[in-house]
């Protein structure tokens, strides 16, 4: 899997404005993991696919070390 976003790196209390401030990067990395699903049809053709998986990022310390994924695909079979 390809997974791309933002991660929090860390945070930092800035007093002269009195909040947390929270360091983000972008990130682009490479999963490799597994997954399960399945997909369903019912008897009028209506069809429901659910699947899910989980991966471990490989090349940039910059990514978060466990990435996941969730898909729900619905349709119909004509």
């Amino acid at each position: 899997m390809l997974s791309n976003g933002e991660y929090e790196d860390g945070s930092y209390y800035n007093e002269s404005i009195n909040e947390y401030i929270y360091e983000t990067i972008d990130y682009t990395d490479f999963a490799i993991g597994f997954g399960l699903g399945g997909k369903f049809v019912s008897k009028g053709g209506f069809l429901l696919d659910l699947s899910g998986g989980i991966g471990r990022n490989l090349f940039s310390d910059k990514s978060p070390p466990i990435v996941g994924q969730f898909m729900v695909n619905l349709g119909y079979r004509f």
